[in-house]
This record gives structure tokens, sequence and C-alpha cells, in this order.
């Protein structure tokens, strides 16, 4: 009960043997049948494909690298929903180096990803110019009112002191 109700499921795939071991919430993140026989090439076949070749570079880097896989992607459901997923995982290895296995975790973060872009959707149609800045002081984000009040493009802006926006004479007291 604890995985369905936290949207994440387990996995474990065996490099060898190229089986991979999955709970019940984990076919269901991908939508998978409960008895299909899931290797890599199965897996890749549930994400999107925008999103594949990406994902599989990452897998294969990580078994070659020994290193963590961690990917945010789509994956694309049987009656053509779509579901993005945060998929972390960690490599096994042998006394010598080879990798053995990966075990990990597949979170759904439709939710978080929805409301991301809700939130660029409101924040970019807003009248008034919006710029969102980090604890440094640096632009982080801007909106499209933003270039045409100011003149600057975004890639111009990102990056640099909020400063910049803010006319000489105005700057001591900013």
């Amino acid at each position: 009960i604890g995985l369905a109700a936290g949207k994440f499921g387990i996995w474990e795939w065996d490099v060898a043997t190229d089986e991979i071991w999955v709970s019940a919430q984990t076919r269901e993140l991908y939508g998978l049948a409960g008895t299909d026989q899931i290797d890599f090439a199965r897996f890749l076949g549930a994400v999107h494909p925008l999103d594949r070749d990406a994902v599989q570079a990452a897998a294969l880097q990580s078994l070659e690298n020994d290193s963590e896989f961690t990917r945010e992607y789509r994956v694309l459901l049987p009656r053509g929903q779509v579901r993005w997923l945060l998929t972390q995982g960690r490599i096994e290895s042998s006394p010598n180096g080879k990798s053995l296995r990966m075990r990990g975790v597949s979170f759904d973060i439709s939710g978080r990803v929805l409301a991301s872009e809700r939130f660029r959707e409101v924040f970019n149609a807003a009248p008034s110019s919006m710029v969102v800045v980090d604890v440094d002081g640096k632009i982080s984000l801007v909106n499209a009112r933003v270039e045409t009040d100011f003149g600057y493009t975004r890639a111009e802006l990102i990056g640099q002191p909020i400063e910049m926006l803010i006319p000489e004479r105005f700057r001591a007291r900013h």
C-alpha cells in the first residue's frame, strides 16, 4: 500500500540476463501489462519517443561509468496518455568492476511538471514585467513583457545581476 500511495515503484535490472524485475506499482507507472516479460528494449518501448534516445544514452553511460542514473522523462501509456517520471538508479558491480545490476526507483512527477508548465504560461502571459532573481541577485527568469519594456532578450538577461535593469541614477537606493 505504501508504494501506491507514494506514486512510485521500485525495479531491478539484471544486466547480464537483461531481465528487469518491477513492482506492481512500477508496472502501473509505465503502463505495462501484469505478466509481460521486461527487458531493456521493452522498458525503452514505454519511454516517450522524443525522450527515448536520451534515456538510453544516460542508462548506458551509467553502466559504462559505474555511476548513478538520474533522469526525468515521459512515458507513453497504452491509451496515449503521457506521464512524467523521475527515475533514479544505482549500479552494483562485481569486484572486477563489471556492472551486474542496476536497482532503482521511479516517481510519478506529472503533477509537478504540469504545475510548472501552468506557472510558466501564467508568468509569460502577465501584462506587467516580471523578473525572478536567485539568492545571489542574478536574474533566473523573465517574462516576455520584460523584453519589450527593457529592450533586452531573455538570453541577454539570464544570469545577469538585477542591477542591470535599474537605471544608474536609482542603483544607490537599490
